[in-house]
C-alpha cells in the first residue's frame, strides 16, 4: 500500500526511568496516503534492530498539502517494560492477550470493606482508650 515512505527522526530522547526511547518522526509519503502504523513499525524495527512488538506508534497527524505526516513513537527495551507503562488497551492491541479486570461492583465492594475495617478498628481503639481513662 504505502511502502514507499521515508522516515525522518526529528527528535530522539532516551528515557532511562521507563527504559524506552521516545521519538518524534516526520513521515514523507509522496503521492500516497498516510502509511499504516504496521509499516512504520516494521521500518523502525529494522532501523533500531528491535522486535516490532516493543514499538508503539501513536499520534500520527497529517500535514495538509505537504505529503508528510508527523508522529510519535515509543521504543521499549523489552515487552515487560511496555506492559508496565502503556495503557491496557494498547498492550492488548500489541500482544493480543486481554487484561482481566474485576467487575466494577466487585472493586467497589472490596473498597467499602477496607473502609469499614479501618473504621471498626479505629472505633474499637477509641472505646478502649475511653475505658482506660
Amino acid at each position: 500500500m504505502s511502502a514507499n515512505c521515508e522516515l525522518e527522526i526529528l527528535l530522539q530522547k532516551s528515557n532511562e526511568l521507563l527504559s524506552r526511547k521516545e521519538l518524534n518522526l516526520k513521515i514523507h509519503h509522496e503521492e500516497s496516503a498516510v502509511p499504516p502504523k504496521k509499516i512504520i513499525t516494521e521500518k523502525l524495527s529494522k532501523l533500531f534492530q528491535t522486535k516490532a512488538d516493543n514499538i508503539i506508534v501513536y499520534d500520527i497527524t497529517n500535514c495538509p498539502g505537504t505529503h508528510s505526516s508527523i508522529g510519535k513513537v515509543n521504543i521499549y527495551s523489552n515487552l515487560d517494560d511496555l506492559k508496565k507503562v502503556e495503557k491496557s488497551y494498547m498492550v492488548t492491541r500489541k500482544t493480543g492477550e486481554a487484561t482481566l479486570r474485576k467487575p466494577r461492583r466487585t472493586r467497589k465492594d472490596e473498597r467499602k470493606k477496607a473502609y469499614k475495617r479501618f473504621g471498626t478498628v479505629k472505633r474499637a481503639m477509641k472505646k478502649a482508650e475511653r475505658k482506660n481513662k
